[in-house]
């Protein structure tokens, strides 16, 4: 089933700042500047809103300004758009394989998981480079003969993906790296086993934390990180 619900952090970074709320100098060609913050740009009017250090709200189009305000205005909304409703990430679980090993004193089967991760841009531009991580948690039982317990054991599989170019109404799809869980049971009463039989044993797959980064060209940054389920979000590090 496709989660559309799964739970997001946006985050806008710049030189060590929160984007929403730093100011920026920006500067018209007789010298003049302006102190303001962006609030938001209208793609219809193609004018952008920005508060003032007094507090006061004004609309402008970008072009008033010089080039290198022009191309912060352009990077500013391409990170908006990221960090938006508009793009969006859809990850599922699927089982891909299972092999089984049945010995005369037990029985082992091998199941094997993978993530498809769906990334959609449904909106009017294009975002490049996109970076790519995820980080796939599970846990794995094992039999400890020395002490006669069994053991839980936290894994993780990771991987990465660049993404050279995210067209507009574009997605991109691509599969993790596959998780093997191993489901053991010793099924014999004709072997001896010093400090007693092996128990059974299974793994089981907590979740995935995908995180997508966008940094373009000026050096601004956003990260966005996404869980699956939504509940395993603090309970891992990175």
């Amino acid at each position: 089933m496709s989660k559309r619900n799964i739970f997001w952090i946006g985050m806008f970074v710049l030189l060590g700042g929160v984007l929403s709320s730093l100011g920026h100098t920006f500067t018209l060609p007789d010298g003049r500047s302006l102190e303001a913050e962006i609030v938001q740009y209208d793609e219809r009017s193609g004018q952008v809103e920005l508060k003032r250090t007094d507090g006061k709200l004004v609309k402008i189009k970008p072009s008033v300004f010089v080039k290198s305000d022009q191309d912060y205005f352009t990077e500013w909304f391409l990170h908006s758009v990221f960090n938006g409703k508009d793009i969006s990430v859809d990850i599922n679980k699927k089982k891909v394989g299972q092999r089984k090993e049945d010995g005369n004193a037990h029985f082992m089967r091998i199941d094997e998981f993978l993530y498809q991760i769906e990334i959609e841009n449904r909106s009017n531009i294009e975002i490049s480079v996109l970076d790519v991580e995820y980080r796939i948690f599970y846990e794995q039982e094992e039999n400890d003969m020395d002490k006669g317990r069994v053991v839980k054991h936290d894994r993780t599989v990771q991987g990465d993906l660049e993404i050279e170019l995210l067209a507009a109404k574009g997605k991109r799809i691509f599969s993790s790296k596959e998780v093997e869980l191993v489901k053991y049971e010793f099924n014999s009463t004709e072997y001896y086993v010093p400090g007693g039989d092996p128990q059974a044993t299974q793994g089981s797959i907590k979740g995935i934390w995908v995180r997508v980064e966008c940094e373009s060209a000026g050096g601004m940054k956003s990260v966005r990180d996404f869980y699956e389920p939504s509940s395993i979000e603090g309970k891992y590090s990175w």
